[in-house]
């Protein structure tokens, strides 16, 4: 009985375990392209700089299926530092400069379609970090 009661603790402290593994990607280096969906970070080189994709602040993209007088835009919300964070809204092809590092928003996905709005949780921002 007592080992059976030991078993299922080791059973579940298993799968307790599982549950708290990081969600977002692992560490990545310079000049490597990493894709973060809204709420995730990753520490970039050894020296402890974090880049966080907090969401999309604005998304008037021209759907992919439909003619428009304007392509539109999106915006994303990133957010870099060691100790003192700075957060920025950003298009693709632009960057944010922090403590001697350059982040740039490579791209924003998915892109939208007229027929299916997209779930806020279901963009991804690939974002490469570089020295300035």
């Amino acid at each position: 009985m007592t080992r059976s009661i030991l078993r299922m603790g080791v059973v579940l402290l298993t799968f307790a375990a599982c549950d708290d593994a990081p969600s977002g990607p692992s560490d990545v280096g310079l000049g490597e392209e990493v894709q973060l969906a809204p709420g995730e970070s990753v520490l970039v080189g050894n020296d402890g700089l974090r880049v966080s994709f907090r969401g999309i602040t604005e998304d008037s993209r021209c759907p992919a299926d439909a003619l428009c007088v304007s392509v539109g835009q999106v915006v994303a919300d990133l957010e870099a530092g060691r100790r003192t964070k700075v957060a920025r809204m950003l298009r693709p092809g632009e960057a944010l400069r922090v403590e001697g590092r350059r982040i740039d928003l490579v791209r924003v996905e998915p892109y939208p379609c007229s027929d299916a709005p997209i779930d806020p949780a279901s963009y991804r921002a690939t974002v490469v970090v570089s020295r300035d």
